[in-house]
């Protein structure tokens, strides 16, 4: 009966463990940052097959962390298929015209950073628009429970050359 009584505890802390995250809380923030974000570029309808996103870091020597990319993809994966991607070839292909453009009708974003230390958190976004646009999305959000909302957003548009793809 104790040997029972036993097993039970153990499994039961055992199931709680693995329902946790293990990730840090700057970077479970990070993963929950970027999911909202996500979800706000998935707005195809749900008969359609999930968004194809490619992901890089914005910046030069920035980086996202593999946990981070993990939680990412498990969070968003009944509205997008994202990949992380460590250069812009495995994101673009050439067209029939010859112009690159985003593989499988996807989005290819780099993400900024997310700031561990403010309620309100601002991070901005580049989407690739095609080989001689970039949108710059800035989005303000807030922690609302357990999610985090979009308050604001605001697109800047810039010309790319073709050393900055």
């Amino acid at each position: 009966m104790r040997a029972t009584r036993y097993i039970s505890v153990v499994v039961g802390l055992c199931s709680f463990f693995v329902g946790c995250t293990n990730l840090s809380p700057s970077k479970s923030r990070a993963s929950d940052v970027y999911a909202a974000i996500v979800r706000s570029f998935a707005t195809q309808p749900e008969d359609k097959p999930p968004l194809k996103v490619f992901v890089e870091p914005r910046g030069e020597g920035s980086s996202i962390s593999v946990d981070v990319q993990a939680d990412l993809i498990t969070a968003v994966e009944d509205v997008a298929e994202v990949r992380f991607i460590d250069a812009r070839s495995e994101a673009l292909e050439e067209n029939e015209a010859g112009v690159l453009v985003v593989r499988d009708v996807g989005i290819l974003l780099a993400f900024g950073p997310v700031p561990n230390d403010a309620s309100d958190v601002v991070v901005e976004v580049d989407e690739y628009v095609n080989d001689t646009n970039l949108a710059t999305h800035r989005f303000v959000m807030h922690r609302s429970g357990e999610e985090w909302v979009i308050d604001d957003t605001s697109v800047t548009y810039e010309t790319i050359t073709p050393d900055e793809q």
